[in-house]
């Protein structure tokens, strides 16, 4: 009986494929199991489990995330730069939700805060830095504009206020807006 080529080369990516995973498996398993014993090892997932800390150790190691560098803008120029809120005038029928679909809310809610802007002239999820007006802190291009903006340099920073109870104050995100009024700035794109 003879056997065709193809089931040759099945078996043979079936074996490499297989191959790999054995690697990858021993490559993330074998350092940890090499460095310590059982009973140390299950101390140790203990102290990982048990500790609060952002530092996790094995054995006598003390692990610790790495600090990234800051990055350089790959572009940077000068918009116009305006305001807007969660006000359906501003928007369209649901305010809170932005053109890449993340309710605005729920983010709040997250994260204590929302930074977010609308632009015609970037991707969404482009990453943003307004230096001049907040320093380092990063905005996300989340919404869009109406298309006469397309072109134009011209940013629409989203302003957000909440009550005491957590709820959204919609008439003080306006005034936030309005006060924010027209400006020029520099923004950088990451």
């Amino acid at each position: 009986m003879k056997l065709s080529s193809h089931f040759y080369k099945k078996i043979t990516i079936q074996s490499i494929s297989s191959l790999i995973f054995i690697c990858i498996v021993c490559v993330l398993a074998l350092p940890h199991v090499a460095r310590s014993n059982s009973e140390t090892l299950l101390q140790d997932a203990a102290t990982v489990l048990t500790d609060e800390s952002p530092v996790f150790t094995f054995g006598n190691e003390h692990l610790h995330f790495p600090i990234s560098k800051t990055r350089e803008p790959r572009l940077s120029y000068t918009v116009v730069a305006t305001a807007y809120s969660s006000d359906p005038w501003q928007t369209d029928d649901s305010p809170f939700l932005p053109a890449d679909g993340v309710d605005y809310r729920e983010e709040l809610q997250k994260r204590g805060a929302v930074y977010a802007i609308a632009s015609n002239d970037h991707k969404l999820g482009t990453k943003i830095r307004l230096p001049e007006l907040y320093g380092d802190t990063i905005f996300t291009v989340r919404d869009r504009m109406n298309r006469r903006y397309t072109g134009k340099n011209r940013i629409d920073l989203y302003m957000i206020e909440t009550k005491e109870d957590g709820t959204v104050d919609t008439r003080a995100s306006r005034e936030k807006a309005k006060q924010f009024g027209v400006q020029w700035t520099t923004l950088e794109v990451f």
